[in-house]
């Protein structure tokens, strides 16, 4: 026959267990806490650095090699551009979105120049030439 004290010391040692292991998930999460706090100070740091060094003057192309965040904006800006650019030529040689980029990958490359940085009209008229090709926009 069990008696109380039986039932009862069971269930405290197994409630201390439980409450032993949560304390160290506990620590656990603490001390990972902790890691993430540095890495985000570390982060916000180099945010600051870049900001200030952007407000300070420094080049374009210098700040873009330091941050990461930089170029993701900067691929941001251009996409438009391109998607534009590849309608464009899309539109006056019937070729598809593949060969469109390939197109314009191909003349920016020979002519060393940024696709994204090429005079691009809003609204292509006649004779207005595709970069890369000796076609022009028929009337």
């Amino acid at each position: 026959m069990r008696g109380p004290g039986v039932i009862v010391r069971g269930m405290t040692e197994r409630a201390g267990d439980r409450a032993t292991a949560l304390s160290q998930r506990v620590l656990r999460a603490q001390a990972r806490l902790e890691e993430l706090m540095q890495v985000l100070a570390g982060s916000i740091a180099r945010l600051q650095a870049t900001r200030q060094d952007i407000q300070a003057g420094r080049s374009q192309r210098a700040v873009l090699h330091d941050s990461a965040y930089a170029r993701l904006e900067a691929r941001l800006a251009s996409l438009p551009v391109i998607e534009q650019a590849k309608g464009i030529v899309m539109a006056q040689t019937g070729c598809g979105p593949e060969e469109a980029f390939d197109l314009l990958r191909k003349a920016s490359q020979r002519g060393n120049v940024r696709c994204a940085s090429w005079p691009w009209p809003s609204s292509p008229g006649p004779g207005t030439a595709i970069p890369g090709r000796s076609a022009t926009i028929a009337a």
